[in-house]
């Protein structure tokens, strides 16, 4: 995130669907100081993770000269595909992963097959009646 229509740069975000919880969580833009109008001339640096499925951690680096800045990035300034933002009118960021590159993508896994006790009783007595 790069600007909040919040004067201190907080985002408060609901990330019930990433992880079940229902409080939201405060995440903070980049630059306070930044003219909207300039959006379109953005243009610099960013050094990033490589995509993983680690919802709790992320760490990169921003180099931009229009938005006067060095910063080094964590988990506190990415806001993932998923969440819904609250109580903020708008927010201006950068895209960094898209497609299944995203987090919450790489979080899929298949779900693991269940089998009840009473079927896997059923399919060992049936084996052995076959067997014989």
């Amino acid at each position: 995130m790069l600007h909040s229509s919040n004067i201190t740069g907080l985002v408060f975000v609901d990330t019930m669907n990433l992880d079940g919880e229902t409080n939201l969580k405060e995440k903070m833009a980049l630059c306070e100081n930044f003219d909207e109008k300039d959006i379109g001339r953005v243009a610099g640096d960013m050094i990033v993770d490589t995509p993983n499925e680690l919802l709790d951690y992320w760490e990169g680096s921003i180099a931009c000269p229009l938005i006067h800045t060095k910063a080094p990035m964590t988990i506190k300034n990415l806001l993932l595909r998923g969440c819904f933002i609250r109580n903020t009118k708008y927010t201006y960021g950068i895209v960094v992963y898209t497609g299944m590159q995203t987090k919450i993508l790489k979080n899929l896994k298949k779900p693991p097959h269940k089998v009840s006790n009473v079927m896997k009783k059923m399919n060992y007595m049936l084996y052995t009646v076959f067997v014989f």
